[in-house]
């Protein structure tokens, strides 16, 4: 009858081994934090179209530009209007 039992016993403590031995650790999800960081600080690309009609020259943009500081340069690097 002690067998018996010494045998359940052993055989059930086999068996919880198996089953601590299965437990995984969680991973670290440092490094996805850090990408989206990242991808906040990344400048917008913004688009103008340039055309020539009739010796002016016309700036359009596709976005609205407000509170932006507009200087327009010569070659030489002089302001113009």
């Amino acid at each position: 009858m002690k067998a018996k039992l010494l045998l359940m016993l052993f055989l059930v403590s086999l068996s919880l081994g198996v089953f601590a031995l299965e437990h995984h650790q969680k991973k670290p999800h440092a490094v996805c934090k850090v990408y989206e960081k990242v991808a906040t600080r990344i400048p917008f690309i913004f688009s103008i179209q340039a055309e020539d009609i009739n010796d002016c020259l016309y700036l359009t943009s596709q976005f609205s530009l407000n509170d932006a500081d507009i200087t327009m340069l010569d070659k030489d690097g002089n302001e113009k209007v």
